[in-house]
C-alpha cells in the first residue's frame, strides 16, 4: 500500500456501523470516567494487601519463603507492566464500539490490547504459584506426601506449563507483531487470536476451580476458632469472585467469537474482568498474612490511640443524641404514670481517656494469652 492510500486508510471507519446507527467519529461514547476509577481502587487494594503481605514476611516473621518471592515477582509485573498497558487503554477511550473509530485509532486500541495479553499471562504463573505453595505449607503437616500435596503440586506444574505456553503465543500470534493491530501490512501470518484467547481463558477458569476446590476436604475436617473459619469464608468468597470473573471472560470471548467483530468493545469488557480476576488473585495470596499483621497493630500504642479516640467520638456523639432527646429519664415498671429524672455523674474527658487505655491494655494482654493458649495444637495450621 503506498503512503498515499495508507493516509487515506487511516481514516476510514474501523467498521461499517449497524442500520440506523450514524457513528460520531469526533466524540465516540467513552467510559473513562468510570473505568479509570475503578481501574485505580482494585489497583490501590492490590498494592495495599501486598504491602501488608511483605511487610509481615519481613518485619513480623522474619522470612520470605519461595512463595513470597513468587509474589513479589508477579507485583513487579503487575505494578510496572499491567498497570501502565491498562492506563494507556483507559486513556484510548476504552469500551468504545468499532464502528464509531477510525482505523487510526482503532489500530492504537489493539495495540495497547496486545501488550496486556503477555503480562496478564507472566502474573498469572507467579499468583497461581503463590497460592498453591501455601496450600501445601498450611494445609500438609510437615513431610507428609498426602492428597492436598500432590494435587497442589499437580496444578503448579500444569499452570506453570499452560500460562508459558499462552505467553509465548499471544506474543507471536503475528508474525510480524505488527500485523496484529495493523491490518495494511503485506506478507507473514497470524493464528486466530479470537480462538487463542478464548481457549485459554477457559482453562484458565477450569484451573481457577480446581485451585479453589482442592483444599476444601482439609478445611472442613479442621478444629478452628470461629474467627478463623470467618476468615477462611472470607478467602472461599474472594477465590468465588475470581471464578466468577473468569466466566464472565468466558462470556464475552464467546460473543466475540461468534460475531467476530466490534473486537474493541469486547476486549475492554474481557481486560476489565481480567483485572477483577488478579485483584482477586492478591487478596487470596496475600490475606493469610492478615491476622499475624492484625496482632501488630494491637500492640501499637498509636494505634491503642486512635481506637480510644473513635471509642470517645462515638460516646460523645451517642452523650450528645440522647441529651438532644431526653434520653436520660429512666421510666420504671408500669407505664408512663411514673417517671423518675435519673441524675448520672458523667466522667470528664480526661478520666474517660484513662480508662479507655487501662482497658485497652489488660484486654490486649488477655487476648494475647488466650490466643497463646487456644492456637498452641493448630500451629501447623496457622496461615502466615
Amino acid at each position: 500500500m503506498s503512503p498515499e492510500d495508507r493516509s487515506l486508510w487511516l481514516k476510514q471507519p474501523a467498521m461499517p456501523a449497524p442500520p440506523g446507527v450514524k457513528p460520531d467519529f469526533e466524540n465516540p461514547g467513552n467510559n473513562f470516567s468510570y473505568a479509570f476509577p475503578m481501574y485505580l481502587v482494585v489497583f490501590i487494594i492490590s498494592n495495599s494487601v501486598f504491602a501488608m503481605k511483605i511487610f509481615t514476611q519481613i518485619r513480623l516473621i522474619k522470612q520470605m519463603r519461595l512463595e513470597d518471592w513468587m509474589l513479589a515477582a508477579g507485583w513487579l509485573v503487575y505494578a510496572f507492566a499491567f498497570f501502565p498497558f491498562g492506563t494507556m487503554a483507559c486513556y484510548l477511550p476504552v469500551g468504545v464500539h468499532q464502528w464509531e473509530m477510525l482505523n487510526e485509532r482503532y489500530m492504537r486500541n489493539m495495540f495497547v490490547y496486545s501488550l496486556t495479553f503477555p503480562a496478564y499471562g507472566i502474573i498469572m504463573i507467579f499468583v497461581k504459584t503463590n497460592i498453591l505453595l501455601q496450600y501445601a505449607r498450611i494445609f500438609v503437616p510437615t513431610g507428609m506426601r498426602n492428597f492436598t500435596w500432590w494435587g497442589a503440586h499437580l496444578l503448579i506444574g500444569l499452570n506453570v506449563l499452560f500460562y508459558t505456553g499462552y505467553t509465548f503465543a499471544v506474543i507471536l500470534m503475528c508474525i510480524p507483531r505488527k500485523k496484529f493491530w495493523d491490518s495494511t501490512v503485506e506478507g507473514g501470518k497470524c493464528l486466530d487470536w479470537v480462538v487463542l484467547l478464548a481457549t485459554g481463558n477457559s482453562i484458565t477458569l477450569v484451573s481457577d476451580l480446581l485451585i479453589l476446590l482442592l483444599p476444601q476436604r482439609v478445611i472442613f475436617k479442621l478444629q478452628l476458632t470461629r474467627s478463623k473459619r470467618i476468615g477462611l469464608s472470607l478467602l472461599f468468597i474472594i477465590g468465588i469472585f475470581a471464578c466468577l470473573s473468569s466466566t464472565i471472560r468466558v462470556y464475552y470471548h464467546i460473543k466475540l467469537l461468534h460475531t467476530r467483530t466490534d473486537n474493541t468493545y469486547y476486549l475492554a469488557k474481557i481486560a476489565f474482568w481480567a483485572t477483577c480476576q488478579l485483584t482477586s488473585g492478591f487478596l487470596v495470596a496475600c490475606l493469610p498474612a492478615a491476622p499475624v499483621f492484625a496482632n501488630h497493630l494491637k500492640t501499637k500504642g498509636w494505634a491503642i490511640r486512635v481506637a480510644s479516640s473513635v471509642r470517645s467520638l462515638l460516646h460523645v456523639s451517642t452523650l450528645a443524641r440522647s441529651e438532644a432527646t431526653g434520653d436520660n429519664q429512666i421510666t420504671t415498671i408500669g407505664g408512663n404514670k411514673h417517671k423518675h429524672s435519673v441524675r448520672v455523674r458523667q466522667a470528664t474527658d480526661r478520666e474517660f481517656e484513662e480508662l479507655v487505655q487501662k482497658t485497652e491494655l489488660s484486654s490486649l494482654a488477655s487476648v494475647s494469652r488466650t490466643e497463646a493458649d487456644t492456637e498452641q495444637p493448630l500451629k501447623r495450621h496457622e496461615p502466615v
